[in-house]
């Protein structure tokens, strides 16, 4: 959601098929689909708010590619 106009940018839909039936890795799998989605309509993601999941976690501090983009929990 961008935060001035509240408006949603990416919504992504993930089945646990699609996720070696791990529903722990959904989220992480729905929060790079999303993400990379944005990047790559050049839209500037200067912070990224999520619960505490650590799959996410990892995926922020691993690719560089989310290295300008700061994690909040």
């Amino acid at each position: 959601m961008e935060n001035d106009t509240k408006k949603i940018l990416a919504v992504h839909t993930i089945d646990k098929r699609m996720t070696d039936r791990k529903s722990t890795n959904m989220e992480k799998a729905g929060f790079q689909t999303a993400l990379n989605v944005l990047l790559e309509k050049d839209i500037n993601v200067k912070e990224v708010v999520t619960d505490a999941h650590l799959g996410i976690g990892s995926v922020m501090s691993e690719f560089v590619k989310y290295l300008n983009t700061m994690q909040m929990q």
